[in-house]
């Protein structure tokens, strides 16, 4: 197992909360190049640098990110059509898999009878077609997201809702993030939180918001068992 940060529960696991994008499956890339063709579409050039901010946000949050970063108007009802139109194009040429180490700590989730959900920013439509192309349709009973009437990370409401649904106190919950505004909702929510970086480096700054940091979700499995 690789640990950068912590390794040893620090107290039982009794849920498991995940994020999807960068972390359950592989598709922070995809996204970002689906924003990039969105806004070639528009003719417009949106560096590289403000794409990634946007990694871990809402729609909403998103859109004023974007926003300060343009001198002319921002159209996210024509943006985020775009967008889907593009994600759904690369789906459907198979860009799109489960991160690893992903089926196996589902598996022993299930076989140590813990409960897990869904924390997503995404809205409703792209985690069904994110979770189908993975093969992840049927692993995930729980579900909230961005479509939910609920403040954005770094907020900890995704998480609180998702604990709500699986009738599990918050202080019991292990988060799973990739992003820092998912582990500082982790962190406010008062849940143990586990980073697992993906195009977004760890940084040692972050230490405050995370009790374990680790390379796959893999090492994830050895949390399950203190």
């Amino acid at each position: 197992m690789s640990f950068i940060l912590g390794g040893t529960s620090l107290r039982p696991i009794r849920a498991v909360l995940f994020d999807m994008d960068g972390l359950l499956i592989d598709s922070e890339r995809i996204a970002m190049e689906c924003d990039r063709r969105a806004f070639t579409d528009m003719g417009i050039d949106m560096p590289y640098d403000v794409l990634l901010s946007t990694l871990g946000e809402t729609a909403a949050a998103s859109n004023q990110i974007f926003a300060s970063h343009m001198n002319i108007p921002f159209n996210p009802d024509r943006f985020w059509p775009l967008t889907q139109k593009h994600y759904a194009e690369l789906i459907g040429a198979g860009k799109l898999s489960a991160k690893p180490g992903a089926i196996e700590l589902l598996d022993e989730l299930d076989r140590l009878s813990i409960p897990h959900a869904l924390a997503s920013s995404s809205g409703t439509r792209r985690i069904a077609l994110s979770l189908c192309a993975c093969n992840l349709t049927n692993r995930f009973s729980v579900i909230a997201c961005g479509d939910d009437p609920i403040r954005s990370k770094p907020e900890p409401d995704i998480f609180l809702l998702a604990a709500q649904r699986l009738h599990v106190q918050p202080q019991d919950c292990l988060v799973l993030e990739d992003s820092l505004s998912g582990i500082q909702a982790g962190r406010r929510g008062g849940m143990q939180v586990c980073m697992v970086p993906d195009l977004l480096p760890w940084q040692e700054t972050w230490t405050p918001f995370c009790d374990h940091v680790c390379t796959t979700l893999l090492d994830v499995i050895e949390l399950l068992h203190f």
